[in-house]
């Protein structure tokens, strides 16, 4: 082998290995919760077998908390057209909870999805969230090109459930905005619920799609009528 056809194949060799390992950099969803009760601040629950679903219920502090699911790659979207969902039902202050505010965070990140570093296509991210509470809802979702876990270099969206409420507690709303990437990076969602007495209780669902807003938008419109409809329910 000549050395031009040496040289020729080493690059290409190294292209196709580059190439591999920049599609498998998906590392999978990691879901958060965080509270001052907890070692360190913060626990993690990983997507130990890669299905791209990690959940967690139990206690912590003063907040009962039935179900917490986050959903993304492979279970939902895909590496080049990613979706999240983060999806936290009846979250209930107990009947310990003293007369003050206390509040407890959940968060939702995952990396490796593709982008494009040598275009100027901005890319349309979409959120929505909609649900109930008796206290606050307050979330933010992030894009971060340095592809690092619960990275928030680029912010996306910003939602407060006084601000979107629909009555009887219930809120709901959607956004969009376009985002330059580059060839690798991450997204994470977060959400704060904060209460303020004893048996108050909060269930909601926050999702980023690289979609058409149009398409998100009906859903953030769906969940806050379903919220709607339920907490009707309740009342009745």
């Amino acid at each position: 082998m000549n050395p031009s056809t040496r040289f020729f194949t080493s690059i290409c060799t190294a292209i196709i290995l580059f190439t591999g390992l920049s599609m498998s950099a998906n590392a999978f969803p990691v879901l958060r919760i965080m509270h001052s009760d907890l070692p360190g601040g913060f626990i993690d629950i990983a997507d130990t077998d890669a299905d791209g679903l990690v959940e967690f219920s139990g206690s912590i502090g003063g907040f009962m908390m039935a179900m917490n699911v986050g959903i993304s790659y492979p279970a939902l979207g895909t590496l080049d057209r990613p979706k999240m969902d983060l999806f936290s039902m009846e979250v209930t202050s107990s009947a310990q909870f003293g007369g003050f505010a206390d509040s407890i965070t959940v968060m939702l990140t995952d990396s490796g999805f593709l982008g494009d570093s040598l275009s100027s296509v901005q890319y349309p991210f979409v959120t929505a969230i909609g649900g109930t509470t008796d206290g606050l809802v307050e979330a933010q979702a992030y894009l971060d090109n340095s592809n690092a876990l619960f990275g928030m270099g680029t912010a996306v969206s910003s939602f407060n459930s006084a601000d979107l409420a629909l009555g009887y507690g219930a809120f709901g709303g959607s956004d969009s905005t376009t985002i330059a990437t580059d060839d690798l990076y991450s997204l994470t969602l977060v959400a704060t619920i904060t209460h303020t007495g004893a048996n108050q209780v909060t269930s909601m669902d926050f999702l980023i799609a690289l979609i058409e807003p149009s398409t998100i938008a009906l859903f953030g419109v769906g969940l806050a009528g379903l919220a709607f409809v339920r907490r009707q329910r309740k009342l009745s």
